[in-house]
């Protein structure tokens, strides 16, 4: 029972699993998907993190105030580590060599050697710290009571003598004056290195960091919304040696592939084919839902004034109608970044109603996805409204 928590150690072969609400870390293996040890520990663990390089998967436990340290060959509790009460997150440098252990309560940030247990360094006067990302020279610390964020500095880590650190205001208002803090990671490392997006909740933002500034360089609004973590999937082009360029792409079917490519220095755009398989295009298969529309497209709607549309969706090969509840539905004004969600009405002949507000004149689409049978926004050709 409880909130549970997750870590994979082994290369990604074993899964450890923490409940708050247990007093077991279930070691579960992943290609059998199967539990293969349970590891006995008192109840209300928080968080836990795995290191490579130790060989050790650590459980932050804040009623009594340690870390206990689980053997990952072993399977067993291999020691304790003891730290302040309340000690509540715990998270491992990508090197392995280090523990960060957040204290929320008492706004520490404890820092310990992953191999020998011992607590190299305290930062102190955080305000609810909650939250550690890494680059390849910094770790950032984030504090949801604080409108910065501290950067340690991670050669420094290794010295007997202070830490380095360095506070930068990164966003207007503390993450604890949104509606919630998120679990996931707030702040994310840039693909290219030296520098991070940060999530701002309070500040409906993402916020964009490069290391040696002491503010931010660029800000993106979240269209209203609060962002309370934020994970950058990286598929830039890389070099791979002097010269020669990589990525990784998945074709969807044979064919004929055109490649386009902008050089920013010197300018210009260079367009290659590439050819998958045979080179002969597949037929594709046509989407699983049919989409009609019950209203005429070509209708003038007026601004500010609430419009019903109403429209059948059905399941392609059963041609039955698809649940409410299935049922996505976006409106967006084009060209813009204005765009709605509304929430599909089921009305009593099977077919379905939304309604929205245009706030200004210009065009508008509308477009449905279903998540059973599956069909994504954008799957199914948009429809043009006025």
């Amino acid at each position: 029972p409880g909130h549970h928590e997750l870590a994979f150690a082994e290369g990604g072969r074993t899964l450890w699993v923490t409940s708050s609400g247990g007093e077991e870390v279930h070691v579960v293996d992943v290609e059998g998907a199967a539990v293969v040890a349970r590891i006995s520990l008192e109840k209300g663990a928080s968080s836990l993190a795995a290191s490579e390089k130790a060989g050790a998967v650590y459980v932050a436990s804040p009623q009594r105030g340690e870390l206990a340290v689980l053997d990952v060959r072993t399977r067993k509790v291999a020691r304790r580590l003891s730290l302040e009460k309340g000690v509540d997150r715990v998270v491992v440098a990508p090197d392995g060599r280090w523990l960060f252990a957040l204290n929320r309560a008492r706004g520490t940030a404890t820092i310990l050697d992953a191999a020998s247990g011992q607590v190299r360094h305290v930062v102190k006067g955080l305000k609810a710290p909650d939250a550690v990302s890494f680059t390849e020279r910094m770790a950032y610390v984030r504090g949801a009571g604080q409108h910065h964020v501290v950067l340690v500095e991670r050669d420094s880590l290794a010295g007997t003598g202070k830490v380095l650190t360095l506070d930068v205001p990164i966003t207007q208002e503390p993450a604890t004056r949104g509606h919630g803090v998120g679990i996931a990671s707030p702040i994310a490392p840039l693909p290219e290195g030296g520098g991070v997006l940060v999530a701002g909740p309070a500040d409906k933002a993402l916020y964009f960091y490069q290391e040696g500034l002491m503010a931010p360089s660029g800000t993106h609004r979240n269209y209203g919304r609060e962002p309370r973590a934020v994970l950058v999937v990286d598929r830039s082009l890389k070099e791979v040696r002097p010269g020669v360029y990589s990525a990784t792409v998945r074709p969807g079917q044979d064919g004929v592939y055109d490649v386009p490519v902008l050089l920013d220095s010197p300018r210009m755009a260079l367009c290659f084919e590439h050819t998958v398989g045979s080179g002969k295009a597949t037929a594709r298969k046509g989407p699983p839902v049919e989409l009609t529309p019950l209203f005429d497209p070509e209708q003038l709607l007026a601004a500010e004034s609430e419009a019903e549309l109403r429209f059948r969706l059905v399941d392609a090969a059963t041609q039955r109608p698809v649940p409410a509840e299935q049922v996505e539905v976006r409106l967006i004004r084009q060209p813009g970044t204005w765009h709605t969600v509304p929430v599909p009405r089921a009305l009593e002949d099977g077919t379905l109603a939304v309604s929205f507000t245009p706030p200004t004149p210009g065009q508008y689409q509308l477009l449905v996805g279903t998540l059973e049978p599956r069909s994504r926004i954008g799957q199914l050709r948009p429809i043009l409204l006025g």
